[in-house]
């Protein structure tokens, strides 16, 4: 779905396409992963899947670096993400 949308001539914004990444990616993994057991070989896995979303987005290449493309910050580890999804959990429900 991203590859069609992200089509540099006449495809959307990289803005655009982040917000379509955290919108629909991100947040099914954040509603989901939370109340499920992952191996770490599954969490390596989804991680790898938001990265290549992401990197699809931006418009960089699948061979990015991973350790250049962590650098850029433009995304976080779903250890974070789902870590922040419990503790603002725990907020709403004191």
């Amino acid at each position: 779905m991203l590859a069609r949308v992200a089509n540099r001539c006449q495809g959307m914004p990289e803005s655009t396409l982040l917000r379509l990444v955290r919108t629909f990616i991100v947040a099914k993994f954040a509603y989901a992963l939370p109340y499920l057991e992952l191996s770490k070989l599954e969490t390596q896995k989804v991680d790898a899947l938001l990265r290549k979303a992401y990197k699809q987005a931006l418009g960089l290449p699948p061979t990015t670096s991973t350790a250049l493309f962590s650098a850029l910050g433009a995304h976080n580890k779903i250890a974070e993400i789902t870590r922040s999804r419990a503790y603002a959990h725990i907020a709403t429900s004191n």
